[in-house]
């Protein structure tokens, strides 16, 4: 049971993070940006298609992978982001370090708005899974868990603080109200973004950067070159990515 309320941890708060991203503001005309409109980078990772290979690290040592792909249909309408990973980490009440792998597909319209969002995640001993199917505009997700490819849940949950709490109560016996009153006091994050320059290798280049802001903090930043690829991530948790052809 702590290894399944493990795996349904880790997705609830995927559910949690795409959530917050989601509800980020995009358009020129409503961001607030002054730098640089985000939509300017987004449209740079979708023009270009390029393919972002990405090594995860916790202070500096290497914990797993990220590849996200970005690509478009043929009349530009639609962009679709997969993504896959792993990492190796500790859970609750297990000395033992687990691997942890995803993988899953952001949909967006024209316009960069979500659309759909799917994502599987999958705890590898004992073998459970979580699927996760995101409607935004239904306002619901769908979940289904597994073990061992047998079904154990299959539910419906609607997209607010309700639904997510309800998840929580449900699967892992946790009282949101707590979760409620920090979502409460710490209010929505904002994205901004800017041209800027990194040092790669000893050699400084042109990038772009877009930072999750909460409040005055910098939560999470990330370095974008001009034709769309994931440089760097930054996190605010110790957690790190890096392009894994930056590497020395």
């Amino acid at each position: 049971m702590i290894n399944r309320g493990a795996a349904i941890l880790v997705v609830a708060f995927w559910l949690v993070m795409s959530v917050l991203l989601i509800r980020l503001e995009v358009n020129p005309d409503k961001s607030g940006v002054l730098a640089m409109p985000p939509a300017h980078i987004f449209k740079l990772m979708f023009t270009h298609e390029q393919i972002s290979d990405l090594r995860i690290t916790d202070h500096a040592q290497p914990i797993g992978t990220l590849r996200l792909i970005p690509k478009s249909s043929a009349d530009r309408t639609e962009h679709m982001l997969d993504f896959t990973g792993n990492v190796f980490v500790h859970l609750p009440d297990n000395p033992k370090k687990q691997r942890i792998a995803w993988s899953g597909i952001l949909t967006l319209d024209r316009s960069f708005e979500t659309r759909r969002f799917q994502l599987t995640v999958t705890l590898h001993e004992p073998g459970y899974s979580l699927s996760l199917d995101l409607d935004p505009v239904a306002r619901q997700a769908a979940y289904e868990v597994k073990q061992g490819g047998r079904f154990l849940k299959k539910s419906t949950v609607t997209t607010d603080e309700k639904g997510l709490a309800a998840l929580l109560r449900d699967e892992l016996g946790i009282d949101a109200t707590a979760l409620e009153n920090v979502h409460a006091n710490v209010g929505k994050p904002t994205l901004s973004a800017k041209q800027t320059e990194l040092k790669l290798r000893k050699e400084k280049t042109i990038a772009y950067l877009l930072t999750v802001q909460q409040g005055e903090t910098p939560v999470v930043e990330t370095y974008v070159s001009q034709l769309g690829q994931i440089l760097v991530v930054k996190t605010l948790f110790g957690y790190n990515l890096s392009a894994e052809d930056m590497m020395p």
